[in-house]
């Protein structure tokens, strides 16, 4: 059986798990759009001159923190939006693969005797379903932006300073640059912790997998650092906003290094996967 017919059926067999996640994902990215438009009016009415713009909604919801500083008596404050959005992109390609794998999937895999094709078309899989969610939020984010009457620029208007509580910045806002900062990294970190936890559920449940990711979320969160990789996820993280950023370009290679490392480790290790042990042991 030729690998496009593999993932033709999983495309297939897998939408029909998946359709809830991105009905629940459209609620929260629209909610999330009036969310913005809400908290943006006050600041607005301070800065008479500035609009909404498609920048300053992406930057709401993609932006995530700015750097912590633990100190005596600070409170670590939470990114509830961009971690509400990262976590139900790795919970979308989360269940499938592996319920597949001890149903229908198991005959196609006796019947093509490639347990190579089966698992890439499983990894491919994965990066459609997040790849959409995503997509399906930006249709979102662009109906909303034009629902509020907001301009179709990447350009990030002042006033969100405050609205993000945004104080030392490496350069003015009218410099930042990070339109791919906004739609390529968030994509591609979540594409590559999907490819992650594809892997890990060969030797745990899915959902330990997805809570490893979060692990990895929120540590990005806590510590500013080039080495976790939710810092590129978050644009208020970038070398432009922050003096001592990350550089995107770093973030691609990383995140392209680590998707590869997944899947080479993913494929050798479902070769050796006793699958009828497997299944009794779930």
């Amino acid at each position: 059986m030729k690998f496009i017919k593999f993932f033709y059926l999983d495309f297939r067999r897998g939408m029909h798990t998946v359709w809830r996640l991105y009905l629940c994902g459209t609620i929260l990215f629209a909610l999330l759009c009036l969310d913005f438009w809400n908290r943006s009016r006050i600041f607005l009415e301070l800065y008479p001159d500035a609009s909404r713009s498609l920048g300053d909604l992406a930057l709401y919801i993609f932006g995530g923190m700015k750097k912590f500083i633990p100190t005596p008596g600070a409170v670590f404050p939470f990114p509830t939006v961009w971690l509400l959005v990262m976590a139900l992109a790795c919970f979308s390609s989360l269940w499938y693969p592996l319920e597949d794998l001890y149903g229908f999937g198991k005959t196609l895999l006796t019947a093509c005797q490639s347990r190579k094709r089966w698992y890439l078309a499983k990894a491919v899989w994965c990066g459609v379903t997040v790849s959409l969610y995503f997509l399906l939020g930006w249709a979102v984010l662009l109906f909303g932006c034009l629902a509020m009457g907001g301009k179709f620029t990447w350009t990030i208007s002042p006033y969100m300073m405050e609205l993000m509580e945004i104080t030392d910045v490496a350069s003015t806002v009218e410099d930042w640059q990070l339109t791919l900062q906004l739609t390529l990294l968030p994509w591609l970190v979540a594409v590559t912790l999907s490819q992650l936890q594809l892997c890990l559920s060969l030797w745990m449940q899915p959902v330990l997998g997805w809570v490893i990711s979060m692990v990895v979320l929120l540590s990005s969160a806590y510590y500013a650092s080039p080495f976790l990789l939710g810092n590129y996820a978050m644009a208020l993280r970038d070398q432009q906003v922050l003096t001592d950023g990350v550089i995107w370009q770093v973030g691609v290679f990383y995140c392209m290094g680590l998707l590869l490392l997944c899947v080479i480790a993913g494929l050798i290790s479902f070769q050796q996967t006793d699958i009828l042990g497997k299944e009794g042991k779930s």
